[in-house]
């Protein structure tokens, strides 16, 4: 194994996306839950609409849980993944920092929105998230093209950089939406940011997609060398 560092620390990582997606479906499920019970809750007499909320509540409680343990327990492996990871390749540690100026950014900007009420706060929030958590994106694929280009692997270095042309776009799409959305209060301009968050949105979607099986197939290539 030419890389054993960042074998483990992309697989650890790979396995915490995974558990994202896990905790993703969960509260789906638990937001499909909710509307059938309370579907079943108006449907149904008193009686029958007081249990239905009592079991829609505690599902909700147990799913919304279960979600936060398990997304809990993947920041944390990502955290562990990426640093073992960087002791290969230095993009790597990058990412790591990235993650933790993210949750540095949500508790400083949950902090002031206490002292300073304005909902442009909410705004920058999710703009400072997203563009932190696409750094990270990146920087975890840049590793992965770093080593596949060190290993001679031309497909997963170009697949790689097929992800962060994707990724490029979609930056500057969504930033453009959000700072549109902030600084521009006409119709017009707020309907072009709903727009542009739109498209921004499916692409985050395609590039997440594919992003997954990146990690596998780096993950797989690292471990196999």
């Amino acid at each position: 194994m030419t890389f054993p560092n960042a074998a483990k620390g992309v697989k650890k990582y790979f396995n915490a996306e995974i558990m994202v997606l896990i905790a993703t479906a969960v509260t789906i499920v638990s937001a499909i839950v909710s509307l059938i019970l309370a579907i079943v809750a108006g449907s149904t007499g008193d009686e029958g609409a007081a249990v239905a909320g009592g079991i829609g509540v505690i599902l909700l409680a147990v799913f919304l849980l279960a979600s936060m343990v398990i997304l809990s327990i993947a920041f944390i492996l990502q955290l562990v993944g990426l640093r073992q990871a960087g002791k290969d390749e230095s993009s790597f540690k990058t990412a790591f920092w990235f993650i933790i100026l993210s949750l540095a950014a949500a508790v400083a900007l949950g902090v002031l929105s206490l002292f300073l009420p304005n909902r442009n706060l909410d705004k920058v929030s999710s703009a400072v998230s997203m563009f932190t958590q696409l750094m990270t994106i990146i920087y975890v694929i840049t590793g992965i093209r770093t080593l596949a280009v060190s290993l001679q692997n031309e497909t997963i270095a170009a697949r790689g950089q097929s992800i962060l042309n994707f990724l490029t776009v979609m930056l500057i799409i969504a930033l453009v939406a959000n700072f549109t959305a902030i600084f521009f209060r006409s119709g017009v301009m707020q309907i072009i940011a709903a727009v542009l968050s739109l498209v921004a949105g499916v692409i985050k979607l395609i590039v997440d997609i594919r992003f997954l099986f990146y990690l596998g197939a780096g993950a797989k290539m690292l471990a196999n060398e």
